[in-house]
């Protein structure tokens, strides 16, 4: 069974028709099931989840663009290393 996460309610009003009766109603979240990376599910908004998936989005890039950086390093250092090593060779 899922974990309800959020705290947030349904939003409740009234309809109104033209005649101007008033009905009660309650407008329901969105709430989804999701699976989180530890294997536990979770019951939240699909606002919520938009927004873990917007901050996860936004690490993930940022970290990608440091391997990023180190990547061309070693590929500027084997370009050294292999330019000594013909050098070497002849």
């Amino acid at each position: 069974m899922a974990v309800k996460v959020t705290n947030r309610k349904p939003l409740k009003g009234n309809d109104r028709s033209h005649a101007l009766n008033s009905t009660k109603r309650a407008r329901k979240l969105n709430l989804q099931v999701v699976r989180l990376e530890d294997g536990t599910k979770v019951r939240m908004t699909v606002r919520e989840k938009r927004t873990l998936n917007k901050e996860n989005n936004t690490k993930s890039q940022n970290n990608n663009y440091n391997i990023n950086e180190v990547v061309e390093e070693n590929v500027e250092e084997e370009k050294v290393e292999n330019n000594e090593n013909e050098e070497a060779s002849e």
